[in-house]
């Protein structure tokens, strides 16, 4: 078990890079630290890589988690909300961690804060995807017109600017992707790594801040948290490096 508790002060936003392109089989003793409901989702998995990944990144949450909490990994214990969105167990912890996760190709993310809601989305950038299908169904007639009358490559990853603020932001408010916000305007311009603005500037006041994440090259990211007076500091960490010794 973790010798102490791994420190995460209020105003701290930690982002664990947990990478997932190891081509070892996970061992049964880390399915075994899985939860019931994520076994199952795990045996359903017929991509035997797939699978690999999924067992990678569920094990890594929990043993990041259980740092922070100062317990071994098979006592902590998650629920979901009523629309799927993984919490700590209510009531059985004396720390108020809140968590988002996300995953792409060989790539996952895992956002850690105390006592606030955030979203978190990460995206690798030469995945084929229908832009100009998706654009339309989730953001504004501003915001897709923007998108659109970029040349290639900048369309692609002007999309992936706006798509990862607007799922973040989804994440964020434990609502997954029902529907879009048309009345909302992202922003497209590149914005500095690891510094919050607001989230959409025509709302006044804007209840929202976004930061653009420092990821490996390939990749796109956004962490979206609600605005407050205090500066939030945003720390990275690798779980190959230091997660694992909470096992």
């Amino acid at each position: 078990m973790p010798s102490t508790t791994r420190s995460l002060p209020n105003n701290s936003l930690h982002i664990w890079q947990i990478p997932l392109a190891s081509s070892s089989i996970y061992a049964k003793e880390d399915f075994e630290l899985l939860g019931k409901e994520e076994k199952k989702r795990a045996e359903a998995i017929h991509d035997s890589i797939a699978k690999q990944r999924f067992v990678r990144t569920h094990v890594a949450v929990r043993s990041i988690l259980a740092g922070y909490l100062g317990i071994p990994v098979v006592q902590l214990r998650l629920a979901n909300t009523a629309l799927n969105k993984p919490i700590l167990m209510p009531d059985l912890y004396d720390r108020d961690i809140r968590f988002n996760l996300s995953h792409s190709g060989d790539q996952a993310a895992l956002a850690v804060a105390l006592d606030i809601d955030l979203g978190i989305d990460l995206e690798q950038v030469n995945i084929k995807r229908n832009i100009l299908g998706i654009a339309r169904r989730y953001f504004s007639e501003a915001t897709v017109a923007a998108i659109m009358a970029q040349a290639e490559p900048q369309r692609k990853l002007s999309f992936l600017l706006a798509w990862t603020q607007y799922e973040a932001y989804k994440k964020a408010q434990g609502l997954g992707l029902r529907g879009g916000d048309p009345k909302l305007t992202l922003c497209l311009d590149e914005f500095t790594e690891n510094q919050f603005r607001p989230l959409f500037t025509e709302q006044q006041p804007c209840l929202w801040q976004v930061a653009a994440l420092r990821v490996m090259a390939g990749w796109v990211g956004a962490v979206v948290m609600p605005q407050n007076d205090v500066s939030v500091i945003i720390d990275y960490f690798n779980y190959e490096d230091i997660g694992r010794n909470t096992l």
